[in-house]
């Protein structure tokens, strides 16, 4: 299922477009360690033991932002 946010924005250039899709973001490991002001090393410890919830898309490790 698609949200169509196209609504969402109105006339003061205030857009929740962003905010809903920002929500939903998905991240790589490189830009979780950025976020959280951690080494990449960690983060991937972290995905490797459990610690932070994540999943693989083929080989590469992803996030959601609402989870981090």
């Amino acid at each position: 299922m698609t949200l169509d946010t196209a609504h969402l924005g109105d006339e003061t250039g205030c857009d929740m477009r962003h905010e809903i899709m920002a929500e939903h973001e998905i991240l790589t490991l490189e830009e979780v360690a950025d976020y959280l002001r951690v080494s990449e090393r960690t983060v991937y410890e972290w995905a490797n033991k459990g610690e932070i919830p994540c999943g693989k898309l083929g080989t590469t490790w992803r996030f959601k932002r609402s989870e981090v």
